[in-house]
């Protein structure tokens, strides 16, 4: 989940302040909620239907995680084969 730009978590009498698992942050002086993908509003007290939830960006990190390990999965099978059939080959 990102979080704001600007901002500091809010102090110890703000801890019910934000609802359904938000994220209090105080924003020029004012306590501001940070609510997760199925709430909305000053609060987070409203519910998102799963049609009005925003869409979650795949993590770049996860994409580039994924590509090396096929790449590295490539390399192993390609390895492999090719001394498999070299060995083949020679006997």
């Amino acid at each position: 989940m990102e979080t704001p730009a600007h901002g500091e978590l809010c102090p110890d009498i703000y801890n019910s302040y934000c609802l359904n698992g938000g994220t209090c942050y105080i924003l020029i002086s004012t306590p501001f909620c940070w609510c997760n993908d199925s709430f909305k509003g000053k609060r987070c007290e409203e519910f998102l239907l799963p049609s009005q939830q925003p869409e979650r960006a795949v993590n770049s990190l996860l994409v580039i995680i994924i590509v090396v390990t096929l790449l590295i999965v490539l390399l192993v099978v390609t390895g492999w084969t090719y001394f498999y059939c070299r060995y083949c080959s020679t006997r």
